[in-house]
């Protein structure tokens, strides 16, 4: 990677997002204005990300997702909101100063009562931390390494931006296996990964993406307990499930989206605890705090299906509890944001299919148009199966929660419950019956099965239930029996074993213990990296927390002593030095990106050589290595069209050659999925038997041949199948 080029890439960067930060702060002062501290920069995160979202949307439908288009369009989008917040702003300070009707004041900051335990818990708070950072920091230093490997990251996540990117649109539909399972996902996540592919030219921003969300999940869990002065105490209760093997070994350094859900509901949960009332003691809602919390949870709908339920509950609960007055005021409100911020992807599928939710096919006794699908399965048709828990329940939860699986369930529901017994605070009970119901709907989501008549699946798919997870845990300390300064002592003890438990898991740290791990776990000189970054938090946090006046008063001190231009220089030399350690990082991970990443090493290593080529796949769906260093490569796997949105491998030779002749495919990758033999595969007959197929290069494991890459050098003839 070229330094030019990277700089090109941090200046448009810091352009777009600084536009659209300056049009996000705007707007959100004059939609929400009483918003402070934390709970403040979370409101302004949510509406700069709803800016971006809905950019990156615009320019996307309209076919001109690539670099002209994004930066115009984050550039006008940002000066519209800009004067629009401003205006509004000015129109409402002409309105108090002119005798009209004054708004509510905003209310004043809650107390925070200082009691002999809060440094500790916030010491503790701080420690767990930079427990769970050195995990993540380790995964992301590896993925620069190494490049991104995790398995779903590979199959669809990145495949789906970089394709976004290569279209300059996101209208298609993208098929990436032989089954029309994540063809029809939602994709606002994969849209930011677009954007960092877009700006710099590659995907130098991905492996990064998901630790900026935990970091942002932190800053959501801390702002939900600033109501009750309970910040440091949220903060620890939500690191045993970021700590959990399940997120550890799949989110950091790669694509995955179930950390972004996770953000974003605790970032709507942030703001509907910390929004004004309509009147000074009341409990109603303002319609602007509304708004607001709406922004995240419609981002998350249109993120994962698994928010769904969360989504319009969280809606449904405002409406009916915090919106007495004004209902239907609410109601709309809440629907706008989520159709406005999720429901492209719904909408596309339902013009493309007939069915905004193709994976549904009936609803009781009606049918709908569906493609046709692998079965799937429910946690709830197996609840009483006593051997399937023994099998496949108990160890899938333990495997994916940790060694402390068990005590992270019973506390998030006794979280859930607790709260929403509670009488006299309407907005804990709302949040209470969300995080009950988001745990129930886990259990009736339809699931791939896998094998037939096992939920083999189970064990990967238990972070699906993360979001309930964190969110009852995080419930936990803010109700009255926990309040008490004993019982929250015996709570911050049991939360730091819980933590520690769980980060002793083989599947997170080489811990020793004797049972099956959901991964491999971290090790090396990436975990060596992490746990030192992690050491530099716990110092810098613990020192600010025990001598923070200190500190400040030094800092003050030594800004007072030094003069304006030796500050500025100061400031450059920084800064420089942090874009040259950026360069540095992008250039080894350009030149190191899947030189030896399994199951297609030497494949994998020869695409990254090569740029706009059109490459057809069939078997291995680990396909994203193959769009090449700068994602321009166009990827698809080679199947047969079936009604109703449906795709299938190709099951004749003639249609096998119809179907790469019809993608103009310069190379083919014929790999098997089971990573054995590729004798029980006809794509490997049907294409080498072809003169105009040339091998150029084989991939074994062991002396078993895994993969093979051709050079398509003319069209491969139907006519002479039966040869």
């Amino acid at each position: 990677m070229s330094f030019g080029r990277y700089l090109v890439g941090v200046v448009l960067l810091i352009v777009c997002v600084g536009a659209l930060a300056l049009g996000a702060r705007r707007l959100r002062g004059w939609i929400a204005p009483s918003y402070e501290g934390v709970a403040g920069r979370v409101a302004d995160g949510v509406m700069l990300l709803a800016l971006l979202t809905v950019t990156l949307e615009v320019v996307g439908v309209i076919g001109v997702l690539e670099l002209p288009g994004v930066v115009a369009g984050c550039l006008i989008v940002g000066a519209l909101t800009w004067v629009l917040g401003t205006r509004r702003t000015a129109a409402r300070a002409a309105v108090r100063g002119g005798g009209g009707p004054v708004a509510p004041r905003p209310a004043p900051a809650p107390h925070r009562p200082i009691g002999p335990h809060r440094r500790l818990v916030t010491a503790v708070a701080i420690a767990g931390v930079s427990v769970v950072a050195a995990a993540w920091l380790g995964w992301t230093i590896f993925a620069y390494r190494h490049g991104m490997e995790t398995i779903d990251t590979l199959w669809y996540h990145m495949p789906l931006a970089a394709r976004f990117v290569e279209d300059h649109n996101i209208r298609h539909l993208q098929y990436f296996d032989g089954d029309a399972i994540t063809v029809f996902y939602p994709a606002n996540s994969e849209l930011l990964h677009a954007f960092g592919i877009v700006v710099f030219g590659n995907d130098l921003l991905s492996p990064a993406i998901d630790l900026c969300w935990g970091a942002f999940a932190l800053c959501c869990a801390w702002a939900i307990g600033r109501p009750w002065g309970r910040e440091p105490h949220c903060l620890l209760a939500c690191l045993p499930v970021l700590m959990t093997p399940g997120l550890v070994d799949t989110q950091p350094g790669g694509a995955y989206d179930d950390i972004v859900c996770i953000a974003l509901l605790l970032a709507a949960v942030a703001l509907i605890v910390n929004g004004r009332a309509d009147q000074a003691g009341g409990r109603r809602l303002t319609l602007g705090a509304t708004a607001l919390a709406a922004i995240p949870a419609g981002i998350a709908l249109g993120t994962k299906y698994t928010m769904i339920v969360p989504a319009i509950a969280l809606g449904l609960g405002l409406v009916a509890f915090l919106g007495e007055g004004q209902r239907r005021r609410h109601a709309a409100t809440w629907a706008g944001g989520l159709i406005l911020l999720g429901g492209y992807w719904y909408l596309r599928d339902g013009i493309a299919v007939g069915n905004p939710l193709p994976s549904l096919s009936h609803i009781g006794p009606i049918s709908l148009p569906a493609p046709h699908t692998d079965r799937s399965y429910t946690v709830w048709e197996y609840l009483t199966n006593g051997s399937i828990w023994r099998s496949i329940f108990v160890p899938g939860l333990r495997q994916s929660l940790g060694l402390a699986w068990w005590a992270v369930i019973t506390g998030a529901f006794a979280g859930g419950v607790l709260a929403l017994v509670n009488r006299h605070e309407r907005r804990l009970a709302l949040i209470g019956g969300v995080t009950l119901l988001s745990g129930f709907a886990f259990l009736v989501t339809p699931q791939l099965l896998g094998v037939p008549g096992v939920p083999f699946f189970f064990v990967v798919n238990v972070r699906y239930c993360a979001a309930p997870l964190i969110l009852g845990l995080i419930l936990l300390p803010l109700t009255r029996p926990l309040r008490h300064a004993r019982v929250t002592l015996t709570w911050t003890v049991a939360s730091a074993l819980m933590l520690l438990f769980t980060a002793l898991d083989p599947g997170v740290w080489r811990s020793g213990f004797p049972v099956k791990p959901f991964a491999a776990a971290l090790h090396g000189g990436a975990a060596l990296a992490g746990a030192a970054l992690a050491a530099v938090i716990l110092i810098a946090g613990e020192a600010w927390l025990w001598r923070g006046a200190e500190i400040t008063a030094w800092l003050r001190a030594a800004v007072t002593r030094s003069s304006a231009r030796a500050a500025t220089a100061a400031a450059t030399v920084a800064a420089v030095l942090v874009g040259l350690a950026g360069w540095l990082v992008g250039d080894a991970y350009a030149h190191d990106r899947y030189r030896d990443s399994p199951p297609l090493p030497a494949i994998y290593a020869w695409a990254q050589h090569v740029q706009h080529a059109r490459i057809g796949i069939v078997g291995l769906t680990l396909q994203y290595p193959l769009t090449g260093s700068s994602a321009s490569n166009h990827v698809q796997y080679i199947g047969v069209a079936r009604p109703h949105g449906g795709f299938a491998q190709a099951p004749t030779c003639r249609q096998w050659r119809t179907a790469v002749n019809r993608g103009r495919y310069d190379f083919v990758v014929v790999a098997s999925a089971t990573l054995t033999s590729l004798a029980l595969m006809p794509e490997l007959r049907w294409t080498q038997t072809s003169p105009n197929a040339r091998t150029i290069r084989r991939q074994f494991e062991g002396d078993t041949e895994i993969g093979v890459l051709y050079r398509i050098t003319g069209p491969l003839d139907p006519a002479t199948c039966h040869r």
